[in-house]
């Protein structure tokens, strides 16, 4: 099976990064837990601009490229590994591309052979909008396993199963068929080995 995999929050903790980095340049108490919605303006405040540009303030950081590993995400993706193809597919802007790569180079070393950037979020004038699922369709994604509500919904209409990786930002609502909560890397290598998504 071809399998895409989202990074931020999926392989690397993003939020829990990201919320100290906030606090301490905006004077905010967030922890990971405070993100009902990963509409960051929704959480912080401002206009969806601001939060956009927030993001990639500490895309930009030091903090940024010392993200964590996901728990038991090295482990189970090199397990998958053995036995599928695994790709990553991301919303993260093109100019972090590189360190992007290195990152998943030195945590994850060659078990991802392709990395795959939307332009979702940071879409530039006149450029054609390129979504998760329109990567998913065009490669022949098997699975996506993701921790954005609204992606693994698309996923599921275009008749892509889901991996929901279980997140405060995305329990806003029951899942439909296709779709699937998933509570840890262990759970999601055995649902992967049992095809039971």
């Amino acid at each position: 099976m071809l399998i895409g995999v989202d990074i931020d929050d999926v392989l690397a903790e993003f939020v829990a990064a990201l919320c100290p980095f906030h606090n301490e340049k905006y004077g905010t108490s967030l922890t990971k837990k405070d993100i009902f919605s990963y509409d960051f303006s929704e959480v912080w405040g401002g206009t969806g601009e601001e939060a956009v540009q927030k993001i990639l303030e500490f895309q930009l950081s030091s903090e940024f490229k010392e993200l964590a590993p996901v728990k038991g995400a090295q482990k189970a993706t090199r397990n998958i590994d053995l036995e599928h193809d695994l790709i990553t597919i991301s919303s993260r802007p093109k100019v972090v591309y590189g360190e992007t790569w290195r990152w998943l180079d030195y945590h994850f070393s060659s078990t991802f052979s392709e990395l795959h950037f939307t332009n979702e979020v940071h879409r530039q004038d006149g450029e054609p909008l390129i979504r998760k699922t329109d990567i998913c369709k065009e490669l022949g994604v098997d699975v996506l396993i993701d921790d954005y509500l609204k992606t693994t919904l698309a996923c599921a209409e275009q008749g892509i199963p889901a991996l929901l990786i279980d997140q405060p930002w995305n329990r806003a609502m029951s899942l439909p068929e296709k779709v699937t909560r998933v509570y840890s890397w262990q759970e999601i290598q055995e649902r992967i080995e049992d095809r039971n998504f």
